[in-house]
């Protein structure tokens, strides 16, 4: 049999179409940066037969649940850990162990069950686990995780006694790079990330928990540039003009929100028109999704104060500007996302 599938992650995914397999993995943290995977699948009978390879690489075995199963040969693997959370989204230090195993489902899904497979995932440290939600070894230094959870329950962490105390001793809440609180972008910044002392823990876009996409796209000078864009586990992306807010939270329960606009739009003015005119005078209503950041008239930069914004009425809302001056006048409004908009109107003589 070929060798198919090589990373955590990647048999997650593949097995979605194997729905009868089990999957082991076992991570032991070396010490220099470095983890090595070893990871084996096990196939049913009725897999085997849908696959239709001849099983030259492994053995026939009856596994914990009593079944028999054609186990493939253990890949074995060592990287950094950084290639390992990128490759395979798990992460682990010398000290801490996270995987985020739900993120890998739909959230409409109610149990793994649903799924039919089996999934085990073991850590082995250097040093005693002091806390955890999986099943310890007898020497403490190893945890082992099974998918006979709820989606909820999913979420797979141990922490030696040094991981434990740099958690109590966090209290600094994750930093937003990338955009600006209170700032007003045309679209999605590009590359938006969160930062944090140990770990982000989750993200939250407008109320709903999401996940970061790397991207790649090319800007006007012909370079890649990365970007990240933020789905939900069913897909969606939550983003909207207007206000949007990112709710974050670290390993240590430390929470910060940050706020900012989208505005595809630019700004609007009402009662006059391009190009008209009018007698003895014209009043002028101007607004804008987000925020306005300039309106000048001839020229001369106006007031945006409460005594001009509209209280009431059909132009609640708007800034409100009367013009007297005879001849041809111009309006320019600009916005904080960098939109202009200019009107030429005319108060006959």
């Amino acid at each position: 049999m070929k060798k198919r599938l090589g990373a955590f992650f990647v048999m997650v995914c593949a097995m979605f179409l194997l729905t009868g397999c089990r999957m082991y993995v076992d991570y032991t943290v070396n010490g220099d940066g470095t983890l090595t995977a070893k990871s084996t699948i096990a196939y049913t009978e009725e897999e085997m037969e849908t696959i239709g390879d001849d099983p030259g690489e492994g053995e026939w075995k009856t596994l914990e649940d009593g079944k028999r199963y054609f186990v493939d040969e253990p890949d074995i693997k060592t990287a950094s850990t950084d290639e390992f959370e990128e490759e395979e989204g798990i992460w682990i230090t010398e000290d801490m162990c996270i995987y985020d195993l739900s993120s890998l489902f739909d959230e409409d899904m109610q149990d793994f069950t649903d799924t039919e497979l089996y999934m085990q995932m073991s850590v082995t440290f250097g040093k005693e686990i002091v806390s955890t939600n999986g099943k310890l070894s007898e020497d403490r230094r190893t945890v082992t995780f099974d998918t006979e959870l709820s989606v909820e329950e999913a979420y797979w962490y141990a922490y030696t006694e040094k991981g434990n105390e740099r958690i109590k001793s966090d209290h600094t809440a994750p930093k937003m790079k990338g955009a600006k609180a209170g700032k007003c972008y045309k679209l999605m910044p590009l590359s938006i990330e969160f930062v944090d002392e140990i770990r982000v823990a989750e993200i939250r876009l407008n109320g709903q928990v999401v996940t970061p996409i790397s991207a790649t796209y090319v800007d006007n000078e012909g370079k890649d540039k990365k970007c990240t864009i933020w789905y939900t586990r069913n897909g969606k992306k939550p983003e909207r003009e207007g206000k949007n807010t990112f709710l974050v939270k670290d390993l240590s329960g430390n929470t910060a929100s940050y706020s900012f606009y989208i505005d595809k739009k630019p700004p609007v003015i009402k009662g006059v028109k391009n190009n008209k005119s009018y007698k003895k005078k014209a009043v002028v209503y101007v607004k804008d999704k987000c925020k306005l950041s300039k309106i000048t008239i001839n020229g001369k930069k106006q007031k945006m104060t409460d005594k001009q914004l509209v209280k009431k009425g059909k132009y609640k809302g708007y800034y409100k500007y009367t013009v007297k001056k005879k001849g041809t006048n111009r309006i320019v409004v600009k916005d904080k996302a960098g939109y202009k908009k200019t009107l030429k109107f005319t108060i006959k003589k």
